[in-house]
């Protein structure tokens, strides 16, 4: 019985001295980019640096892969599948129907952001 009674006692005395470091549950992964990481590394700069042209729409095929031509009244819409451009023509664009154009200004300040990096 003293022996059980001794290792429990030094089995719980070592597992107290161990357990004492300081932020042992800590561990995260900062995987955000800061100012200092990013200009340490060439290519995680290039990256960076060409980060806000993702943002850019494709020229100018924002709606359906169309012209912004049938969203004025210069052209008609004729193709059937185009569902994002009838909203403009049809003016029924509003807070309910809103052509896809949800994340447009979130990707534009997401650029935004990146080039204000430099």
């Amino acid at each position: 019985m003293k022996n059980i009674k001794l290792f429990i006692a030094v089995a719980g005395l070592v597992s107290l001295v161990s357990s004492c470091k300081k932020n042992f549950l800590d561990t995260k992964v900062d995987t955000y980019s800061t100012p200092e990481t990013v200009i340490t590394d060439r290519n995680s700069l290039f990256q960076f640096a060409n980060a806000f042209y993702a943002a850019l729409p494709n020229g100018f095929t924002a709606l359906d892969n169309n012209l912004f031509a049938p969203a004025t009244d210069e052209a008609y819409q004729t193709l059937a599948t185009a569902q994002n451009v009838r909203p403009f023509n049809q003016g029924t664009l509003g807070p309910v129907n809103t052509a896809n154009l949800d994340n447009l200004y979130k990707n534009f300040y997401d650029g935004i952001r990146a080039a204000n990096f430099f």
